[in-house]
């Protein structure tokens, strides 16, 4: 895979297909692009697609200074910016979300459209406390009983497991702590681009209240639910996910 210093840091991404437009997809707290690897295979025979480790995470680098979620969304705009793209629909989930939020706010020329998973516009305060005394494996073992849903496949769970164990524990406790100083309420009304906003119907991270209160401050938005599911609908019912995105994608492009 490719990588491009972007700030000071090495981003880690990939860069796949070769349709008209592009879309790019930004992971949670803790995992890295490949949680999207079943949307890359699938949206590059029809987009450009474009996923990347945010700072700190999968095989980006970890930078000297503390991680904010300002610094992600600054990473992710130079990373279109080297690639020569002004204008993408961007997917975020959970952290991911709070990127696109940030950028939508910094840089809202270059949003085609908004596709929000597990999203919240403002999260509880980080209780990072309890974690300085956990290593990563039980960190990634705790995250993947609470992020899926319990009848999840034992594979999948001990893939989520050792994503998280495999972020360094200063990088994730920064990034979590990043997600608890922030507040979107006031941004969400003056998002004026598409949005498809989706959950899991088991989601306890990002409950279903969670996108129903965006669904609400976001004129024209779509909420979409997926049953049956917890944190991570993109892997956990990747199928039914997929064909969300593709038909709200090919709505707005018709």
């Amino acid at each position: 895979m490719p990588q491009v210093e972007i700030n000071g840091v090495k981003i880690n991404y990939v860069f796949e297909g070769t349709g008209f437009e592009t879309i790019i997809f930004i992971h949670g707290l803790g995992e890295s692009l490949e949680s999207w690897r079943h949307q890359i295979n699938f949206f590059s025979k029809k987009f450009k697609v474009i996923a990347l480790d945010l700072r700190g995470h999968g095989k980006s680098s970890i930078p000297k200074k503390k991680i904010e979620i300002g610094d992600f969304a600054e990473d992710v705009k130079g990373l279109l910016d080297h690639l020569g793209i002004k204008k993408a629909h961007f997917c975020g989930l959970s952290m991911g979300a709070l990127v696109l939020f940030e950028m939508y706010k910094r840089y809202t020329d270059y949003f085609l459209s908004m596709i929000l998973v597990a999203a919240r516009h403002k999260f509880p305060p980080a209780q990072t406390a309890v974690l300085e005394g956990m290593s990563m494996e039980i960190i990634g073992a705790e995250v993947a009983t609470f992020a899926l849903a319990a009848n999840a496949p034992e594979q999948l769970k001990e893939e989520v497991a050792k994503m998280i164990a495999g972020t360094k524990k200063d990088a994730y406790i920064q990034s979590a702590e990043a997600t608890s100083m922030l507040d979107y309420s006031e941004l969400l009304p003056k998002i004026k681009v598409p949005t498809l906003i989706i959950v899991g119907e088991l989601d306890i991270v990002t409950p279903v209240s969670s996108a129903e209160i965006i669904n609400k401050s976001i004129q024209g938005s779509i909420l979409q639910i997926i049953p049956g599911v917890g944190h991570l609908p993109n892997r956990e019912a990747s199928e039914k996910f997929n064909n969300l995105l593709d038909e709200f994608l090919y709505k707005i492009k018709g």
